[in-house]
């Protein structure tokens, strides 16, 4: 029975495309955000993910980002620890009601160049969003860079696209995350 069904059980794995095994301790994820007087940046933990492969295309997939981890690498003392309590607030990603933050991957097709034009749901604070982004194959790594719009997420402190009067106190709408995630060998 088992060596009936085993050529169905291939062909569906195929046909549907199949989960490629993460090295979560190589891949990683960095934020950056931009401000009139300079930027921010630092890493943030992949929790989970998960990438659906088929025929050389990302066919599905979820990256899960630990928000209690965002972290910034370009200040140190009481500024450093001042802006990371600032990132987790309301004003922000509001942490301790939304510890995570997710990517539901839902497709891709493959660009002239060869890199892949990704779409998928971004959630971040319980709000759902499309999003395309580029992915480029590197060896056994996936990396891209995406860019989201923190305003359509109902975060506007600061935003010059909601307050006016800002000067040098303004920081910019669009946040980008790079990521590389690393399948294992």
């Amino acid at each position: 029975m088992l060596r009936k069904l085993l050529p169905i059980l291939l062909l569906f794995s195929v046909s549907s495309g199949f989960s490629v095994e993460i090295d979560l301790k190589k891949s990683w994820l960095r934020w950056k955000g931009e401000k009139v007087t300079g930027n921010h940046f630092g890493p943030l933990k992949l929790e989970k993910v998960s990438l659906d492969v088929k025929k050389g295309l990302i066919s599905g997939g979820e990256f899960v980002v630990d928000m209690d981890s965002i972290d910034c690498e370009d200040m140190t003392g009481k500024w450093k620890k001042k802006l990371v309590t600032h990132l987790k607030s309301d004003d922000f990603f509001s942490v301790k009601k939304y510890k995570t933050s997710t990517l539901k991957l839902l497709g891709s097709k493959k660009l002239k160049n060869g890199d892949l034009k990704v779409k998928g749901l971004l959630k971040i604070k319980g709000i759902e969003k499309p999003i395309n982004f580029v992915v480029r194959k590197k060896g056994i790594s996936y990396i891209g860079d995406l860019v989201f719009d923190r305003t359509k997420y109902d975060i506007r402190y600061k935003s010059g696209s909601f307050f006016k009067g800002l000067g040098d106190k303004m920081i910019y709408d669009n946040v980008k995350l790079s990521f590389a995630i690393q399948l294992k060998k």
